[in-house]
């Protein structure tokens, strides 16, 4: 519990003076934000509504059987398949969580990075879209850092990479999948169509 506060005591503390530091302290204090929070989601041990599911994913798993065991699951392909690399890579199970984890910081710090002072966003996504999002269920959560990439760069009007990474978040999350409509309504519309 103590490591959980401290992410956003840590944040909330730096806060206020964010706005009067300078560029390079700046810089410095994100990374090592951004490095804590990856360690701490990382490095989870037993956490989580799907730990033990993605422990018994991890485990069963033949790191030697890249046949017909391709997609070990029959679902999520991506998430599998990065299961697999896994495994052939020999990373523990806290190595793979940390590759996971960096997806979700990344996505949060990149949303983070258009705002003039980036430590409200991750202030506001320590409670629930870290703690309970990233650390509850982490192909989930993957999924949805894919989506937040995805809305990130169809803003960005870069729509082919856009629907890229729309398409890997259902990879890892089928769920994933009701935000292709709101995608290409929003598409639509970037582009002039009405809806009489």
């Amino acid at each position: 519990m103590i490591a959980y506060l401290s992410i956003y005591l840590i944040t909330f503390s730096l806060f206020p003076f964010y706005n009067f530091m300078n560029e390079n302290l700046k810089k410095i204090t994100l990374f090592f934000i951004f490095l804590f929070l990856l360690l701490i989601t990382g490095l989870r041990f037993e956490v989580g509504g799907d730990w033990f599911n993605f422990l018994s994913n991890y485990e069963q798993l033949d790191s030697s059987i890249w046949g017909e065991n391709l997609f070990f699951q029959k679902s999520e392909p991506i998430y599998d398949f990065i299961l697999k690399i896994s495994r052939s890579f020999n990373l523990s199970l806290a190595g793979l969580n940390i590759m996971l984890s960096f997806f979700l910081i990344s996505s949060i710090f990149l949303v983070a990075s258009e705002f003039k002072n980036p430590l409200l966003v991750i202030l506001i996504s320590v409670p629930y879209i870290i703690i309970v999002f990233g650390m509850g269920y982490i192909n989930q959560s993957t999924a949805f850092a894919f989506i937040i990439f995805a809305f990130y760069f169809f803003y960005k009007k870069k729509y082919f990479t856009s629907l890229l990474l729309m398409l890997f978040s259902i990879g890892f999350h089928y769920s994933a999948a009701v935000f292709l409509p709101v995608y290409f309504i929003l598409y639509l519309i970037n582009k002039g169509v009405k809806f009489n």
